[in-house]
């Protein structure tokens, strides 16, 4: 009986989900985020602040942009919302806007993914506006932001960047049909062994 459940226990396989990081420096401030799931790939964040230009290397090319359609940016966007600006452990970065790098300003904090290029010099992005009132947080469709804006001055805007987070070192696993054989290979021993000592 042993053998069939160590049988079974060898069967089962054990799925490891990645877990979001906030990364925090030592005064609390949010300055992104490890493993934010955005239609099945995990992103590493960063917000950052000054101009699309600077940001984005000029800011003048659909390939510099971490996404390049409404879609991907949207879902982006709400990732930031659903897994990185919430209220955990970590800090309270959905109440209190203000705790996240280039919002000062305590009622709400405007996040701006850049993905289209519009008329010379505007940007077409998706914003992710937090705001400290419970239920007022939300996305939306930013059309003609300049790319020479800068959010330094402001104090509830800035921009994020997105990289495709490393792959974790993959942990060795026996092939499922090497279980599986292993098992029944055990199993047809237990039952030969039972029948000899009848």
């Amino acid at each position: 009986m042993r053998l069939l459940l160590t049988s079974l226990l060898l069967l089962v396989s054990v799925q490891v989900n990645a877990t979001v990081i906030h990364n925090v420096d030592s005064n609390g401030i949010l300055t992104g985020a490890q493993n934010v799931d955005v239609l099945g790939t995990l992103y590493d964040v960063s917000f950052v602040d000054g101009t699309c230009a600077d940001l984005f290397d000029g800011c003048d090319e659909i390939t510099d942009f971490d996404f390049s359609d409404i879609s991907t940016a949207s879902a982006a966007a709400h990732a930031l919302l659903d897994q990185v600006l919430i209220d955990s452990v970590a800090g309270l970065f959905d109440t209190h806007p203000e705790s996240t790098k280039g919002c000062t300003f305590i009622e709400e904090c405007m996040t701006f993914i850049p993905y289209l290029l519009s008329t010379s010099p505007f940007i077409i992005g998706e914003g992710v506006f937090n705001n400290a009132i419970e239920g007022h947080d939300r996305t939306f469709t930013l059309a003609g932001r300049s790319s020479s804006d800068d959010t330094i001055p402001l104090t509830h805007n800035n921009y994020i960047r997105f990289s495709v987070s490393p792959l974790p070192n993959p942990i060795p696993e026996p092939s499922t049909m090497l279980l599986f054989g292993s098992g029944l290979a055990g199993l047809g021993l237990w039952r030969y062994r039972k029948g000899v000592k009848s």
